[in-house]
């Protein structure tokens, strides 16, 4: 199975760190973006191997839906997942699914397998660790 790559985007650095470790763990490959910025630059190099976005709802500059409506029309049917530390002030998700801080690898990797149809690599572990919102 070729490794797919995960486009993760979240402003807090120790978030966008844990999620990385977590994915790479179970053996995916990940482009960490730290804002819509930066992954509105990335994206376009990398949009054909990307199997799923992961953006957090709540960023400077562009809110995680709008980067998700932008990164969608780049590439229509593309997968995302939003996540989330504020129930409370998520706001309008347009639909897509979310997962709220904090949140098992396990939790996670379920997520992935649901959005991108795919496990990850063989002999990967599926299980622990967790993410702090």
């Amino acid at each position: 199975m070729a490794r797919e790559s995960i486009l993760v985007v979240d402003d807090d650095a120790a978030v966008l760190r844990i999620i990385t470790q977590m994915l790479e763990r179970a053996g995916y490959g990940v482009l960490a973006a730290s804002g819509a910025e930066e992954a509105l630059q990335v994206f376009p190099h990398h949009q054909d191997e990307i199997a799923l976005a992961i953006c957090d709802v709540m960023m400077p500059v562009m809110s995680g839906p709008l980067l998700a409506e932008r990164l969608m029309a780049l590439r229509p049917g593309l997968p995302v997942l939003l996540i989330s530390g504020y129930r409370d002030r998520v706001g309008d998700g347009q639909g897509l699914p979310i997962l709220y801080k904090p949140f098992s690898m396990s939790a996670l990797l379920t997520k992935t397998r649901e959005l991108t149809g795919r496990e990850a690599l063989p002999g990967r572990a599926a299980a622990g660790g967790t993410m702090a919102g």
